[in-house]
């Protein structure tokens, strides 16, 4: 793959992490205000109970956060690090590189 191509992949791949944290506090803040009425709301119409509905939350919340950290902002981090290293290498004047 070319330059331009892992920096846009990159580019994608810290974007996705920016929208996908922001989704995520969203979600999370609008669980925490709506706690009362989800848990009765679910426990009415699916019959869950709320320590349940409360694991699932939980289970939930914490596969976003593995998703996000894991699954896009390590390769993100990685692609990054690997462009600027070789970024760095094609600067350098020839007089370095032989050295």
């Amino acid at each position: 793959m070319d330059y331009e191509s892992l920096r846009l992949i990159r580019d994608s791949l810290f974007r996705m992490f920016i929208v996908g944290f922001i989704i995520a506090i969203i979600l999370w803040i609008g669980t925490e205000f709506f706690w009362q009425a989800s848990t009765e709301l679910s426990a009415r119409m699916f019959r869950v109970d709320p320590a349940v509905f409360a694991a699932g939350m939980l289970w939930y919340f914490t596969a976003i956060k593995y998703f996000l950290l894991f699954l896009v902002l390590t390769p993100a981090l990685a692609i990054h690090w690997t462009l600027k290293k070789e970024c760095d290498r094609c600067r350098r004047p020839q007089s370095e590189k032989r050295a």
